[in-house]
This record gives structure tokens, sequence and C-alpha cells, in this order.
């Protein structure tokens, strides 16, 4: 019997058809991701909406963007769970609209701390989380050799969802946030406040019309291809390369680093690799994530201005969108021990400078770096997750991943939790002696590589 080749054409059609408008979805979902991103800007809003400076908890309230942090990582690992038993489409649709009844919820109870703390922690942290691998596993089997090129498009939308969110505030309230970092009270309180809850509103409506239309492109799977999507045998959700998997096995030079594919979680907690990534991520993630998530804080502390603080952030957002691609193309075929060694160097070469700028006040060199340190959070969550799966093997890897990742989102509660019992004024000395302590962690680090 002949093939009916105008059939396989139409099928064929039908799945590149099917591949697009799911490949636009995802993006649309980073988009929506990219908004948690913008929250150390969005949180000085925050903050003088509910009043922040007259409240007698401020230490929850200053660690909650690092809470969300560690929330979010925690939820990531266990996107395919939620994938199999709500299928694409009623996933996005669920946990968008949570997300963006959560920002209309806090515009609404604009003086209720405790509900926008709740609303933080329980409902948009979990769902970013959920949401944030999503775009790849739905995605990546139509786009099979493009796998890694697929997750640094997702996260370049990562940065230009935070632009979007960080555009949409800064249209309407720049010059009284600049007032009020600047001379340290309020300035038109509730006029601020009433067109900061206006913002809100928009953040929600536009977080419903890109979860709408996303929902509306992907299609909802069910049955065996469901379990297609998300039954990936190295575990798609953590960027993986099969070709890359495959050549590391027989390459002599990897095999001298990677351990016997069988090993389970439990037998990867005593292994050499295991102690140096846990210490690599501990070290590698204090000083980036404080800066990340006081970014306002720490940069009007130091004398610079909100302007240049807020286009030091933009920029380095939309950097941190790219840097995965940045990874892709120059450090991802790397041995990991060099990789380690490379990152290491770059730690200690970063905190030196860093230490220098703050001993001479150079307040345009401390802004660059704070760039930098934003951006090198990409940096990091990429080595780890394109690392693990080449070290640990498929049985391995999610445990070593999901624990990774809880270190991450724990180092940045750490360090915030540090940074909030020193006063404003004190936050230089706080900066520098902490650089310091990070640097000979790094410097350890370094050595047991060695």
């Amino acid at each position: 019997m002949n093939p009916n080749y105008n059939e396989i054409l139409k099928q064929i059609m039908d799945f590149k058809q099917e591949g697009i408008r799911t490949l636009i979805s995802g993006l649309l979902v980073k988009l929506i991701i990219g908004l948690f991103f913008a929250w150390p800007i969005l949180q000085s809003y925050h903050e003088i909406l509910i009043g922040y400076k007259d409240l007698n908890h401020q230490y929850i309230l200053y660690i909650s963007y690092a809470l969300m942090i560690l929330i979010m990582n925690l939820f990531i690992p266990h996107t395919d769970f939620f994938l199999k038993k709500l299928g694409p489409q009623t996933l996005i649709c669920l946990f968008v609209c949570l997300i963006g009844m959560s920002f209309m919820l806090i515009a609404i109870f604009d003086q209720n701390w405790v509900i926008h703390l709740l609303l933080q922690l329980f409902i948009i942290a979990p769902s970013v989380g959920i949401l944030y691998s999503t775009p790849f596993l739905i995605s990546w089997r139509y786009f099979v050799k493009q796998k890694q090129h697929l997750n640094s498009m997702f996260q370049i939308f990562i940065g230009q969802g935070a632009f979007l969110a960080l555009r949409i505030f800064e249209s309407n309230q720049a010059n009284q946030l600049k007032l009020y970092f600047d001379n340290e009270q309020y300035f038109c309180g509730e006029c601020f406040n009433l067109q900061t809850r206006q913002s809100l509103r928009s953040l929600t409506i536009w977080v419903f019309i890109l979860g709408i239309v996303a929902a509306l492109l992907v299609k909802q799977l069910d049955g065996d291809l469901a379990d297609s999507v998300v039954d990936y045998d190295l575990l798609a959700f953590v960027h993986l390369d099969l070709k890359q998997q495959q050549d590391s096995r027989y390459s002599q030079d990897e095999s001298h680093q990677s351990l016997d594919q069988s090993i389970t979680f439990t037998q990867s907690l005593s292994t050499k690799p295991f102690q140096i990534m846990s210490i690599l991520v501990v070290s590698s993630s204090l000083l980036p994530y404080l800066i990340f998530c006081q970014y306002q804080r720490i940069q009007s502390a130091l004398g610079i201005s909100y302007t240049q603080s807020n286009i030091s952030f933009l920029i380095s957002i939309l950097l941190y969108g790219f840097m995965r691609q940045v990874y892709n193309y120059f450090i991802s075929d790397w041995p990991y021990k060099l990789v380690v060694k490379g990152l290491v160097q770059m730690n200690m070469l970063l905190i030196l400078i860093f230490i220098a700028s703050l001993w001479f006040h150079n307040p345009l060199l401390i802004n660059i770096l704070c760039s930098i340190y934003v951006v090198s959070i990409a940096l990091l969550f990429s080595v780890i997750s394109n690392s693990i799966p080449k070290i640990f093997g498929s049985m391995a890897s999610q445990g070593v991943f999901s624990f990774m990742l809880t270190l991450m989102g724990l180092s940045a509660v750490i360090s915030n939790s540090i940074s909030y019992f020193f006063p404003q004024e004190t936050i230089k000395n706080m900066l520098f002696y902490f650089s310091i302590i990070v640097f000979f962690c790094q410097m350890v680090v370094y050595r047991i590589a060695n």
C-alpha cells in the first residue's frame, strides 16, 4: 500500500504550526514570570503603599522577597507533577489567574500588609515556581535539536517581562519615588498611593491578557501524549541536551569527572562533586541575592541616585535574560571542573573589585558591579542546571537539582536576614565585611576543586 504523502505532509505542517503556537504561548508565560523578577524595584512602591517605616513587623517584610525566591525554587522541580495532573491549558489558566488576582487584591487591600504577605508567599511565589518550567516542558518536543536555544529564548523573555512591569510603574511615579528616597519622607502620599494602586491594576490586566492568549494557543494534551511531554528520561525541566549527555558518557575527559549513571540522590550526598557544588552554590548566592533583593535600598544607602539605580537595574535585568544564550555559546561545552574554576575565579575577581569600590567609595563602579551581580544569578543557575545531569546521572539529577535550588533560596534568606540587622548608615561596612567572608568561601571551593 502506497503511503499517503499528502496526509503525511499535512501532519508535518500541523505539527510545526502546533509547535509555533506552543512556543508563543511559552514566551507569553515567561513574560508573566518576568513580572516577579521586577519586584526588587516594585518593592519600593509597595513599602510606601503599606507604610513600611511605621510598621512593627519590618523584618518579615524586609526578607519577604528572599522568602518568595526560596518558595519559588522549592516548586520549580515539581512542575511536571502539576502538568500531568492538570494539563498545559488548565495549568496556565489556573496559576496565571492566581497571580493576576493576587496583584488585584494587593491593590484593593492596600494597607493590610498581612494579606499582602500571604499573597506573596503562598500564591504568587508557588504559582511562579510551577509556571517557571512549563514553557520548556510543553514545547521541547517540537524543537528537539534546539532545546538549549529554546531555554535561552525563554530566559530572554523573563527579562522583557521584568522590563514591562518596571515601565508600567515608572510611567506614573518616577518623580514621587525619587523625592521619597532623597528626602526620607513621604511626598504627596495619597496621590502616590493612588497611582501605585492604579499601576497594580494595570499589572493585573496585563497578566490576564497574556495568560488568556497563552492558554488559548497551547493544546490541552491528555493521556499518553501528556505523559510524553513530561516523562523525559533525563529530566527535561533541568534544561538538558540529549546530545551533550550522550557525548559526555563516551568522552574520555568527561568520564573522569562523571559519576556512575545509576547513582541515587542519597548516594550522591557523600560524593566530592556534590560537596563542591553545594559550597559553590551557597558562596555564589549570598552576595548576589542580597544585592538583588535589596537593590534599591543598598544603592540608596551608598549614595547612588534613584534614577541611576533604576536605569542600571533595567539594564541588568535585560542582560539577565540574555545570560543563558551567552552560556550556551561560550561555556556549556567546557568540562565541569573548568566551569567551576572559571566561575570561582570570576567571583573572586568581582569581590575584590567590589571591596575596592566600597573602600574608595566609587559610586559608578559600585553601580556597575551591583548590575553584574544581578546577572551572575542567571549564570549560576545555568551552570548547575547544565552540569548536574552530566555529573550525577538521570537517577540523582532531580534530587540534586531540587537541593541546589533550595540552597540558593536559603542563601537569599540568610544574607537578607543578616542585612536587616544593620542600620541604613552601616550598609557600606556590612557589605565590605560580608564580601570578605564570601571571598574566603570562594577560596575554599577553588582549593577543593583543585
